[in-house]
């Protein structure tokens, strides 16, 4: 395995920066997905041996849109089981990013590192005072949605029971 990570996280047609979308591990392997915005997506697999090479490139990789590659800051973060799912907002396409879906050890690891996550910045907190015409939302309502397959890592949209990659059930 080629030692210079910075190198593997390019796009291999244009040499730009591409954007984490999905970081998993299965077993000894980290598996990660990947999306240049002109090239389209590509996926690869690194040894879980050499997660602590490779975090320091992933911070630069996640705080960009996969769409047109702009710098992103941080909606929102929730961890769900093993996961933790981070909501991006680009300048160009608002808070319309699908959540990055990242395993919870790898993105504390990502964002612990000293300038790891240099543009993920958590937005500062508002207080909002509900009005009669626009009641507040709890976000348990907002928590249930499903975005990514549990099983494949697939993108799920909408309500759909079943993934539309692997078939399985969604809960």
């Amino acid at each position: 395995m080629n030692s210079d990570f910075s190198n593997l996280l390019n796009c291999p047609k244009c040499a730009e920066l591409s954007t984490t979308f999905l970081i998993k591990v299965a077993g000894p392997t980290m598996i990660i997905k990947m999306r240049c915005p002109n090239h389209g997506g590509r996926a690869f697999k690194v040894p879980y041996s050499q997660k602590d090479n490779i975090i320091p490139y992933l911070g630069a990789t996640i705080s960009q849109c996969y769409k047109c590659g702009q710098p992103t800051t941080l909606d929102h973060v929730k961890v769900k089981g093993p996961w933790t799912l981070v909501k991006c907002a680009c300048p160009t396409h608002q808070n319309k990013l699908p959540y990055l879906k990242i395993w919870s050890d790898v993105y504390n690891q990502i964002t612990g590192m000293a300038g790891g996550a240099s543009q993920i910045v958590p937005p500062q907190p508002t207080v909002s005072q509900p009005t009669v015409s626009q009641p507040a939302q709890p976000d348990s309502i907002l928590s249930d949605k499903i975005s990514f397959c549990p099983e494949c890592g697939s993108a799920v949209e909408g309500e759909e029971k079943f993934c539309g990659a692997c078939g399985s059930k969604l809960e």
